[in-house]
C-alpha cells in the first residue's frame, strides 16, 4: 500500500462524479469549476495532495441533493498537475495512488463531502501464472491480427501488473465493469475480467487470410 494513504484513511475528501472511475495506473484529467470542489482541491493542496474519485449509484433515489448515493469503492488520486484558470477554475490531473473502501460518510460543515476509508490491496495468490497466460493470449492475438502485432508485442514487455491494468483501462468501458475490476479482492480477479474480453474478442476475430 501506497505510505501516503494511512495517514488521510480517517478523513478522505472525495470528488463524486457520474460515470468515472480512477482506474489502478491511471490518470485523470478533470476540469474543476463548482465552487464546492474549488474549496475541496484547495483544501487537498494545501494539506495531503490527495482525493477520492467516487462513483455516484444511478440506481438509487437521492435524498439529499447536496448528498447523492455513491458507490462504495474510491480511487484514489494524487493532483500531479494543476491550472490554475484566472477565473477560479482549474484543469488538474489525478494519478492513481490505491483504492479505497467507505467505511463511513462523516458529518462536517465544509462545502465538499468526506469519509473515512479502509484501504487494501488485491491478493497476490496466484497472479503470476495467471498473468503468464494472458501474455501468451496476448501474442496471439498479436499473431491473428498483423495490425495488433507491434502494439501486442510491445504490452508484453510491460511488468505482469502494469500490463493487466493497461489492458483493463483498454478494455473495460463501463463504470460498473470498472469498478468491479477496481473492487477485485484478488489479482486472479482482475487478469480473468481482462482476459475474458480479450478471449471474446479473439473467437469473434475475423479470419486470417491462412484459414
Amino acid at each position: 500500500m501506497d505510505p501516503r494513504l494511512e495517514p488521510v484513511a480517517e478523513r478522505v475528501p472525495i470528488f463524486p462524479l457520474a460515470h468515472a472511475v480512477l482506474m489502478p495506473g491511471a490518470l485523470l484529467p478533470l476540469h474543476v469549476f463548482e465552487p464546492r470542489y474549488r474549496a475541496l482541491l484547495a483544501h487537498c493542496l494545501e494539506t495531503h495532495q490527495l482525493m477520492g474519485i467516487a462513483t455516484l449509484d444511478l440506481s438509487k433515489k437521492a435524498t439529499n441533493p447536496q448528498r447523492p448515493p455513491i458507490h462504495p469503492e474510491l480511487g484514489i488520486g494524487s493532483v500531479v498537475a494543476h491550472q490554475r484558470l484566472p477565473d477560479g477554475r482549474s484543469n488538474i490531473t489525478l494519478e492513481f495512488v490505491g483504492r479505497g473502501f467507505i467505511e463511513e460518510e462523516l458529518a462536517n460543515t465544509l462545502p465538499f463531502r468526506e469519509v473515512r476509508c479502509r484501504f487494501d490491496e488485491p491478493t497476490p495468490e496466484g497472479f503470476d501464472r495467471a498473468s503468464t497466460s494472458l501474455e501468451q493470449l496476448v501474442l496471439q492475438i498479436g499473431a491473428l491480427l498483423p495490425a495488433a502485432s507491434a502494439e501486442a508485442r510491445k504490452l508484453v514487455t510491460l511488468p505482469p501488473m502494469e500490463l493487466v491494468d493497461a489492458l483493463a483501462r483498454r478494455t473495460l468501458g463501463t463504470s460498473d465493469e470498472q469498478r468491479r475490476y477496481l473492487s477485485a479482492p484478488r489479482l486472479v480477479e482482475r487478469v480473468a475480467m481482462v482476459e475474458d474480453y480479450l478471449s471474446r474478442y479473439l473467437l469473434g476475430a475475423p479470419p486470417t487470410a491462412t484459414d
